[in-house]
C-alpha cells in the first residue's frame, strides 16, 4: 500500500465500494491522457504541436549543444502543464482549494521569470548612481552568423568581452575615467531572425585612475560618437577572431553544421547563395601539427641574452599559428571595409539615472526571441505571430511561418548552458562594488552641492524627477504584487501550503476531474445542481459513496484509491474545470467565495473520523 502525501494521516482512504481494489493502479494508469489544452495560445504548445523532437537532428548541431537544446525544451513544454508537479494550497478567506502547477523557471520561458525581472531591475537600481547614462547596442554584421551559428558560445563571449574592452578604453585614453558598465547579449530581431548585438548601459562618467574625483563625460565629445566607438569596435573584434581562426579555436561552418533547408532568412541573409558562399569544405582550415619541443640547450642562452638586451623577459610562449585559409581572409577583409553600427545615446531627457535603459533591458532579462502575447494563430502546419517593422517606422505586421521553421527560430535563441547573458565591468564589477560606489556617490554628492550653489533651481527639477521615478517604481510594486501567490476566487493573498503533488499524480488528478467534468456534461439535462453538491461533498469530506452518484461518474470512481491530498486537489480542480464550462451557472459553480456560515458549519462536522479540509491545512509535509 502506498504512504500518504501528508505526516500523520491514515493509509490510502478507499471508496465505500471497495470491492475492486485489486485493478486500482492498472486503472489509474490506462485513464491517464495528454495535458489539458490551454485556450491561450502558447510558445510551448506550438513546439509541442509541430513536434520539435523530430528536429533536433537536422539543426546541426555539436552533441553538447544538442543535449542542451532538448533539456531546454523539455523543461519548457512541460512548465506548468502538471507533469513537473503541483502544489496545493487553501485560501484562508474562502478556504477554497487552489492547485498550482509547479513551473520550470528556465530562462528561456516565455512564461516564467516575472519576478526575477522585477529583482533584477530593483537591484540595479539600487547600484545606480546619481549621473546621467548611456545606452548602447553594439552589433554585429550578418555576415558573422554562420560563424555563431557554429560557435556559439566562443563568439557570444567574444561580442560581450569586446564591447566592454572597446568602452573602457575609449573613456581611459580619451577621459582617464573608469565608468560602470552593464551588459545583456541579444541574439533576436523581431522576425525571430539572427540578429546579434549586445546592450550597454554606461555611466555617463567614471571614477579617475586615481580615485580622486568623478569625470563627467560630454555626450557631444567626439570620441563618444558612434562612428568611433564601431571603428574601435570593429578594429579590436576582427583582430581576436583572426587570432582565434589562426589558432583553431573556431571551427569554420559548413553546410552539415547549419539547419537543413533554405534558412538564410532566419540566418539573417540575403539569399541563399550568400548562405553557400559564407560556407566551406574546411572545417577549420589545415590540420595544425604538434608544437615541436625546444631545444634545451639553447634555449636558456637564448633567454638570458634577450633579457640583457631588451631589459624586458620575453612573452610565454603561445604556440604555432597558421596561415588564414582564402575564405578567411576574404571575409574579415570584407567585414574590415564595412561599416559596423554601433549606437550611443544618453538618457532621454526627464529621467534621472539608468531608469529607463533598466527598465527597457528587464523586459529581456529572461525570456527568449518571442513572447505569447505576440502569436495569432497556428493552423494548418502554419505559425503567424506579429512583429515591429523598424524599417517601416516599427509598424505592426503579421509573419507567417512553417511550424518545423519556427521551431528552428526558437532553437536558434536558446544560450548555451551556464552561460552569463548579463555581465558587469568597471565600476559594476562585483569585486569591490561597494566600496567602489560608495566612494562614486561621495564624489558626486559633492559635485551636486557645487552646482545647487551655482543653479539653486536645479534641486526642485531633481525633486520633480524623482518623483515621477517614484510613480514608475510604484507600478513596478504593484506588477511583483499582482504575481504573488493569492486566491484567485476571492482575491486574497493568505493562503497557505497543503502540500506537494508529483508529477504523475497530477496528472491523473486532472485527469480525473477532466474526465468527471465531461460525463457532467453529457448528463447535463438530467442532473441538477443538487447532484453536483453531492459530488462536491463527498469529495471534499474524503469519503466517497458512489450509489449516491450518477452510474457513469460512479464507474469512473470505482476501485480508485485516493489520498486525503488527492482528495483535496480532485476537489480544487474540480471547481476549476466547472468553472471554465458553459453549466458553471446553471450547476451554482462561481466564483465567489462561500458564505462564512458553511464554511464554520463544514469546518465542525466530522466525516467518519476523517480530519475537515481545514485540519488538513494544519498538517505539515516533508
Amino acid at each position: 500500500m502506498r504512504t500518504s502525501a501528508i505526516l500523520g494521516q491514515p493509509e490510502p482512504i478507499y471508496s465505500s465500494f471497495g470491492s475492486c481494489h485489486c485493478n486500482a493502479w492498472s486503472k489509474r494508469r490506462s485513464m491517464e491522457a495528454q495535458p489539458l489544452a490551454s485556450k491561450r495560445l502558447e510558445v510551448a504548445t506550438v513546439l509541442q504541436n509541430h513536434h520539435w523532437q523530430k528536429q533536433l537532428d537536422t539543426q546541426g548541431f555539436s552533441p553538447d549543444r544538442l543535449r542542451n537544446v532538448s533539456r531546454v525544451l523539455n523543461l519548457i513544454t512541460a512548465c506548468r502543464t502538471g507533469r513537473m508537479g503541483s502544489h496545493l494550497y487553501r485560501c484562508a478567506l474562502c478556504q477554497r482549494g487552489l492547485m498550482g502547477m509547479d513551473h520550470c523557471d528556465d530562462r528561456h520561458c516565455t512564461k516564467c521569470g516575472q519576478e526575477r525581472r522585477v529583482a533584477w531591475r530593483k537591484e540595479m537600481i539600487s547600484w545606480s548612481l546619481d549621473c546621467d547614462y548611456f545606452h548602447c547596442v553594439f552589433t554585429l554584421p550578418h555576415q558573422f552568423n554562420a560563424l555563431i551559428y557554429a560557435n556559439s558560445r566562443n563568439l557570444y563571449g567574444l561580442l560581450i568581452s569586446t564591447g566592454k574592452d572597446a568602452m573602457l578604453a575609449v573613456m581611459r585614453d580619451e577621459f582617464g575615467c573608469v565608468p560602470g558598465i552593464t551588459q545583456m547579449l541579444h541574439t533576436w530581431g523581431q522576425p525571430m531572425n539572427q540578429h546579434v548585438h549586445t546592450h550597454m548601459i554606461v555611466t555617463a562618467g567614471g571614477l579617475s585612475l586615481d580615485s580622486t574625483q568623478w569625470i563627467t563625460v560630454d555626450p557631444n565629445h567626439p570620441a563618444i560618437q558612434p562612428e568611433h566607438l564601431a571603428k574601435v569596435f570593429r578594429k579590436k573584434f576582427l583582430t581576436r577572431v583572426g587570432h582565434r581562426l589562426r589558432r583553431n579555436v573556431l571551427v569554420w561552418p559548413t553546410r552539415s553544421l547549419l539547419p537543413e533547408g533554405d534558412c538564410h532568412e532566419a540566418l539573417g541573409l540575403s539569399s541563399y547563395e550568400q548562405m553557400l558562399s559564407l560556407c566551406g569544405p574546411e572545417l577549420c582550415g589545415p590540420e595544425s601539427e604538434d608544437v615541436p619541443p625546444p631545444d634545451v640547450d639553447d634555449e636558456p642562452s637564448q633567454v638570458v641574452s634577450q633579457c640583457i638586451e631588451t631589459g624586458v623577459a620575453p612573452r610565454r610562449a603561445t604556440g604555432r599559428q597558421r596561415e588564414l585559409t582564402l575564405q578567411e581572409a576574404e571575409l574579415l577583409q570584407k567585414l574590415k571595409a564595412m561599416r559596423w553600427v554601433v549606437d550611443c545615446q544618453v538618457t532621454p531627457p526627464g529621467i534621472s539615472g539608468p531608469h529607463r535603459a533598466i527598465s527597457y533591458l528587464a523586459r529581456y532579462f529572461t525570456g527568449v526571441a518571442i513572447s505569447d502575447k505576440r502569436l495569432v494563430s497556428d493552423s494548418d502546419g502554419t505559425v503567424t505571430f506579429s512583429y515591429k517593422d523598424y524599417r517601416a517606422g516599427k509598424e505592426r505586421k503579421l509573419k507567417s511561418l512553417t511550424g518545423a521553421e519556427f521551431n528552428m527560430r526558437f532553437m536558434l535563441h536558446i544560450l548555451p548552458r551556464n552561460f552569463a547573458r548579463v555581465r558587469h565591468s568597471g565600476l559594476f564589477m562585483p569585486a569591490g562594488r561597494d566600496e567602489r560606489l560608495a566612494k562614486c556617490r561621495e564624489l558626486l554628492e559633492m559635485a551636486k552641492q557645487v552646482r545647487a550653489q551655482k543653479q539653486p533651481d536645479k534641486v526642485q527639477v531633481d525633486a520633480l524627477i524623482g518623483d515621477a521615478d517614484a510613480s514608475d517604481d510604484d507600478d513596478e510594486e504593484e506588477v511583483h504584487k499582482a504575481n504573488s501567490c493569492h486566491c484567485r476566487y476571492c482575491k486574497d493573498d493568505d493562503t497557505e501550503l497543503i502540500g506537494r503533488l508529483q508529477g504523475s499524480e497530477t496528472m491523473w488528478i486532472m485527469n480525473v476531474a477532466h474526465l468527471i467534468v465531461m460525463q457532467l456534461g453529457t448528463l447535463l439535462p438530467v442532473i441538477n445542481q443538487a447532484t453536483v453538491d453531492e459530488l462536491l461533498k463527498q469529495v471534499r469530506s474524503c469519503w466517497l459513496t458512489l450509489r449516491f452518484l450518477p452510474r457513469p461518474i460512479a464507474d469512473l470512481l470505482r476501485g480508485q484509491r485516493f489520498t486525503p491530498l488527492e482528495m483535496a486537489a480532485l476537489e480544487a480542480r474540480l471547481l476549476h474545470e466547472l468553472a471554465q464550462t458553459p453549466m458553471a451557472a446553471a450547476l451554482g459553480i462561481e466564483r465567489r467565495p462561500r458564505a462564512p456560515s458553511s464554511i464554520a458549519a463544514r469546518q465542525s462536522t466530522p466525516t467518519s473520523g476523517v480530519p475537515p479540509p481545514a485540519a488538513l491545512a494544519l498538517i505539515a509535509i516533508p
